[in-house]
């Protein structure tokens, strides 16, 4: 019975996943669909793809201070 219920609780998440990629790909269709003309549909593009690299890109980190700067 616990299993049946964590399988459910998983194939929701997945569901939720899906709907909320599909309306993620309806809101940029539509906003790359009200561009004025090429250039401004270039230049969102590019700001789309810039901010999709900001958000996975990771922080730079220093291990060997464990991200803390030492002042000689």
């Amino acid at each position: 019975m616990f299993a049946y219920f964590i399988r459910i609780i998983f194939e929701l998440l997945d569901r939720t996943e899906e709907l909320l990629d599909r309306a993620e790909h309806h809101r940029r269709d539509a906003y790359l669909s009200s561009s004025a003309d090429l250039f401004e549909l270039e230049r969102r593009m590019r700001q789309i793809e810039a901010a999709d690299q900001a958000v996975t890109a990771e922080p730079d980190r220093d291990f060997r201070t464990d991200g803390l700067v030492h002042a000689l």
